[in-house]
């Protein structure tokens, strides 16, 4: 451990390092465009490459004046001007839309567009869950709690057989509960009761779990695409969520919920995000609620949070909820340079607000009779087991699904087991790269959320009760 200690402290150090010569190189060819001396410019595959060309040259490019963009020198008469004037001037002559250029883009090849992106993933999916994926069979899916969620399928597939009406009362639990209020309900989630209602309850079950895992991939992948990485990053962490340790924990367990509603939690923290970044790209309607651009990550949001809702178990809205508030900590203030020197993006509150009254709406037709039924529900709610920041990191690195230091304290594997590998957090050490070339916020939000993460699991640093 100590040996990976020191590797990890060189790996920072270097990013900082690079993070230096990088900010250096770009205080040199601040302002100095590629098409100013293109005979001087050195490209790698098609871009203008300031470090080769610094390299190569030894000092930066001076542009002359003949060569500059016509819009990119200030008139005698906008240098006369106060600074303060001079900007509103700017902002009064700037267009409402960027002029549109006549060269026509670039064709894209067959490898960028984003199908392929999507095949690679269905196809790495595909062969992670052929393993249950033999729908003819009546084999059952591993774990002691399997029968358990399938009962509920099972309560419904028999009532629209036999009776024709969809049920409102589960007689096969204890002397009987409501259906409609039953926490662990998931017949409203629709990737997994229409394969149960088409192909019945065995092979509908694991279809619902194939396309869960599936959603999950292609959600992350969107997440991955919304913060601007490249393609193979996007695939790497859209498999990387997918394949993590704790969904294969949970589903050889059986507590196939927590398969079915992580698949929406990508979804919902990109379409929160993209609401966020829409606002800002949208300056001069900032205004308008629900502008035409912020509609469709809008309602993409409302239908991933009632999407997690109908997949049962309370316990993860509940998580999701502290995540979303972490996400509006980290987006609605709004630093300035005068006073007041902090306040809140009022409208982009408004918009998340309406998002969440449009995901209530959605989840009424269960939220309702479950609020109802709460009262009369009892589950064990005492906590157990803490981990060390050390043991935190062997849940992520450590590919022991028994280990002696927390099969002793959690003995159930789905409670510890997230296995991630070594590699995301060796990428740590080119966070600083990151805080540089792309947006903090969103940064800071999951730095923050993993914080969160090792406070949770680690309840010896939970603040105690006055």
């Amino acid at each position: 451990m100590t040996d990976f200690t020191w590797f990890v402290a060189v790996l920072i150090l270097a990013a900082m390092l690079d993070l230096g010569l990088m900010g250096l190189l770009r205080r040199l060819f601040a302002g100095v465009p590629p098409e100013v001396q293109p005979q001087r410019a050195v490209y790698f595959r098609g871009r203008y490459s300031p470090v080769l060309t610094w390299l190569k040259y030894g000092r930066r490019p001076e542009p002359t004046p003949l060569q500059l963009p016509p819009d990119r020198g200030e008139s005698e008469e906008m240098l006369k001007l106060p600074p303060d004037k001079r900007e509103s001037e700017e902002e009064d002559k700037t267009p409402l839309q960027p002029p549109i250029s006549e060269e026509r883009p670039a064709p894209k090849r067959w490898y960028q567009a984003h199908w392929v992106e999507w095949a690679i993933i269905l196809v790495a999916v595909t062969v992670y869950c052929a393993g249950f994926l033999d729908l003819g069979a009546r084999t059952r899916l591993p774990g002691n709690e399997t029968e358990i969620f399938q009962v509920l399928d099972w309560t419904l597939v028999n009532s629209l057989r036999d009776f024709g009406k969809f049920p409102l009362w589960n007689p096969y639990i204890q002397t009987g509960m409501p259906f409609i209020a039953d926490p662990m309900l998931h017949v409203y989630n629709p990737v997994v009761t229409l394969p149960v209602l088409l192909f019945g309850v065995h092979a509908g079950f694991k279809l619902g779990v194939y396309f869960s895992f599936l959603i999950a991939a292609l959600g992350m992948w969107k997440l991955a695409d919304s913060l601007g990485l490249s393609r193979p990053a996007r695939i790497w962490t859209a498999l990387m969520f997918a394949f993590a340790g704790q969904p294969a924990a949970r589903f050889f367990q059986g507590q196939y919920l927590f398969v079915f509603g992580f698949a929406y939690i990508p979804w919902i923290i990109s379409s929160l995000l993209q609401v966020a970044q829409a606002r800002l790209a949208n300056g001069r309607e900032r205004y308008a609620l629900f502008s035409r651009e912020v509609k469709k990550p809008a309602i993409s949001a409302a239908i991933s949070l009632a999407l997690l809702f109908f997949c049962g178990n309370a316990y993860y809205q509940l998580y999701m909820l502290l995540a979303i508030g972490l996400l509006v900590l980290v987006l609605l203030p709004v630093f300035k340079r005068r006073p007041p020197f902090i306040k809140l993006d009022l409208f982009l509150l408004k918009n998340y607000l309406v998002i969440g009254a449009l995901a209530i709406g959605l989840i009424a037709i269960q939220l309702l009779p479950t609020a109802e039924f709460w009262p009369r529900l009892n589950k064990d709610t005492n906590l157990a087991g803490s981990h060390t920041a050390g043991q935190i990191f062997l849940d992520y690195t450590s590919k022991d699904i028994s280990r002696a230091d927390a099969y002793s304290i959690l003995p159930a594997r789905e409670e510890f087991y997230a296995y991630i590998g070594l590699t995301p957090f060796l990428a740590l050490g080119l966070l600083p790269l990151a805080f540089w070339k792309r947006a903090t916020r969103p940064q800071m939000f999951f730095i923050l959320l993993g914080i969160l993460v090792v406070v949770w699991v680690s309840l010896e640093k939970m603040p105690e009760p006055v």
